[in-house]
């Protein structure tokens, strides 16, 4: 990988960062491919428009519970608002991992060794308008908290991405991200953190080896899924951190959740039809083997834009077929107040990162710092 500096003018969707240093991150001279500009501080990036916000309301069957249908979208307006309020943070340098502007790594560090080292992908229905930039305040939390971050950004619907680039660039990130000259540091627990749709591509990259896996070629199909391993055979996440995860993609699919964004993923527009059909076996982590690491899944109760019946779904899937996944619901939770830093939610998702895999531990010594 090669420290970034810059996408060379190809221009970010709104409220995006650009890719390469726009989060704030400098520019190491040693990796560049050219002089470092300027750091411009990133503007706050501006909440969604009503025609983009990430809605789907509950879908009977899924098991979203919480507060009355009538009192849950100012619920989830709020805690939408208060992640979105944050302003970006800086990090401490931006590598790339592939030549496309938005194949680029910002690492959050802490001030001496990490407890754990945490790969982030963010959600947003893997669709182009939604960027890491939400995502920066709570990977500097974790920092502050003891842990090293890589907060990835990867190809995503309407700028590159769809099947099959969106899930080559989360098998790379999950593969490459430690690797000892992108991040300048290891050590520590890899914990593969995903959320929304960052989740389901969390599960997907660490998920067993689908039977007919050495028929895949590309472009069909991007690498099979793992679980995933870095350069000269060094081993990928030890285990994965799942917060709202599109745990479900069939059932993702069946809802129509957000507009169709399953569609869109693997579709695409002109798509023959039958396409998704096609690759769900191949894209849905609830299709696939089960992991050979641990998986945490946490999940909002009253999540009104992923039903937590999808991570009750994968979550039954896994453990019939042997594997090591525990679900945390949280009553009356929605979407993003995990991701929040001084929430409830947020304390207990440290608890998760910090204390190891499912029943290792009951959380950090001494309790997790809010």
């Amino acid at each position: 990988m090669t420290t970034a500096d810059g996408p060379g003018g190809h221009p970010a969707p709104a409220g995006a960062v650009p890719a390469g240093g726009g989060n704030g991150a400098p520019v190491d001279p040693r990796a560049s491919s050219g002089p470092p500009g300027p750091a411009t501080p990133p503007a706050p990036p501006a909440p969604p428009g009503p025609a983009a916000r990430l809605r789907t309301g509950r879908a009977e069957g899924d098991g979203a519970s919480g507060p009355p249908e009538d009192a849950r979208p100012a619920a989830a307006e709020a805690e939408e608002a208060a992640l979105l309020a944050l302003a970006p943070c800086p990090a401490r340098r931006t590598v790339r991992y592939g030549p496309h502007p938005a194949q680029v790594i910002d690492y959050h560090l802490p001030e001496g060794a990490p407890e754990v080292r945490v790969t982030v992908l963010h959600g947003g229905f893997w669709r182009e308008a939604y960027d890491r930039t939400h995502l920066s305040p709570f990977a500097a939390a974790l920092a502050r908290h003891g842990a090293a971050v890589a907060l990835a950004e990867y190809r995503r619907v309407g700028g590159g991405g769809g099947w099959p680039a969106t899930f080559a660039d989360a098998a790379r990130v999950a593969a490459v991200a430690w690797d000892d000259e992108g991040a300048g540091t290891t050590g520590g627990e890899h914990v593969l953190l995903g959320h929304s749709a960052g989740g389901h591509l969390a599960l997907w990259a660490v998920a067993g080896r689908a039977p007919d896996a050495d028929q895949a070629s590309p472009p069909d199909r991007p690498p099979v899924p793992g679980p995933a391993s870095g350069p000269a055979g060094r081993p990928g996440p030890d285990r994965v951190v799942a917060v709202a995860p599109v745990a479900d993609l069939g059932r993702a699919a069946e809802l129509g959740l957000s507009g169709g964004a399953v569609t869109e993923l693997l579709g695409g527009p002109g798509a023959p039809e039958g396409r998704v059909r096609e690759l769900l076996p191949l894209a849905d982590p609830s299709s696939l083997p089960p992991p050979a690491v641990p998986v945490s899944v946490l999940h909002g109760a009253a999540d009104p834009d992923v039903p937590v019946g999808l991570s009750r779904r994968y979550t039954a899937a896994m453990r019939r077929a042997g594997a090591r996944v525990e679900l945390r619901e949280r009553p009356g939770g929605g979407h993003y107040a995990a991701l929040t830093p001084g929430t409830a939610a947020f304390r207990e998702l440290l608890d998760v990162v910090f204390g190891g895999p499912p029943g290792a531990s009951a959380g950090r010594p001494g309790g997790v710092r809010g």
